[in-house]
């Protein structure tokens, strides 16, 4: 059967480069992935259960396998800070070469049930203003540009209305 499809995939460690042959063989053409950011301690703090190392290695193996992926991002989630969002540039610009296409970018929106409390929230939301998250978003789209990585202008900051 020739069937094509795509999906939300997770970065995981463990993935071994077979699976990500099978997935080509199987009619796999996309493959949306919640990066959220280049820093470890954003990612710790999230609780992604992976680090900027493994996410480079699973974006190695995709490549070496023909799969297309695209990432997402979230910049001011709690704990966000000028370093961290440096970080996620740098993790951009050193894996540029693998990265076909940002999804989406959005900064954090709380949500109540969420692991993070509404103080932490409050607080993130004043040091985003003063860091300029909009500004940040924005210059990720311009390295994006200058080194050909796609992006869905549609989903740029369209959270930030909520």
């Amino acid at each position: 059967m020739n069937i094509k499809w795509e999906g939300q995939v997770y970065i995981r460690e463990n993935m071994d480069k077979s699976l990500f042959k099978l997935m080509k063989e199987s009619g796999c053409y996309n493959m949306f992935i919640g990066l959220e950011s280049g820093s470890d301690l954003i990612l710790k703090k999230m609780k992604k259960n992976f680090n900027t190392a493994s996410a480079s290695e699973f974006f190695v193996k995709c490549r070496e396998n023909g799969l297309h992926f695209e990432i997402s991002l979230i910049l001011g989630y709690p704990g966000e800070t000028l370093n961290t969002i440096d970080e996620t540039m740098n993790f951009l610009k050193i894996n540029s070469a693998l990265i076909p296409k940002i999804a989406q970018i959005n900064q954090y929106i709380y949500y109540k049930f969420s692991e993070v409390t509404e103080n932490e929230y409050l607080i993130q939301k004043e040091v985003n203003k003063n860091i300029g998250i909009t500004e940040h978003i924005n210059r990720i789209l311009e390295f994006a540009k200058s080194c050909n990585i796609k992006y869905t202008k549609a989903f740029i900051n369209n959270l930030a209305v909520l």
